[in-house]
């Protein structure tokens, strides 16, 4: 999820709706990142977006998510390192 887009700051949202599922921040703005760890975020990640933070912002995801079936992860790991591209 991006924090910062044209309409505001994505973590706004969360402050009233706590989600009950990680959330990995992709932004160029690390002034955000105290705010984010209050959303229940996994990783924050700076831009540009290293492929190896990346790899283990996802890794870190999925042992908190042991019950994501494999395929998941590898869909969803694909996807984002096609965009990281």
């Amino acid at each position: 999820m991006y924090i910062q887009l044209s309409d505001g700051v994505n973590s706004d949202p969360f402050r009233t709706n706590d989600p009950d599922c990680p959330i990995i921040f992709i932004t160029a703005y690390n002034e955000y990142a105290i705010r984010a760890l209050r959303v229940n975020s996994n990783d924050y990640l700076l831009k540009p977006v290293d492929r190896n933070d990346m790899e283990a912002a996802l890794l870190k995801f999925h042992r908190l998510q042991k019950h994501l079936p494999k395929e998941d992860l590898r869909t969803q790991l694909e996807i984002l390192m096609k965009d990281s591209q």
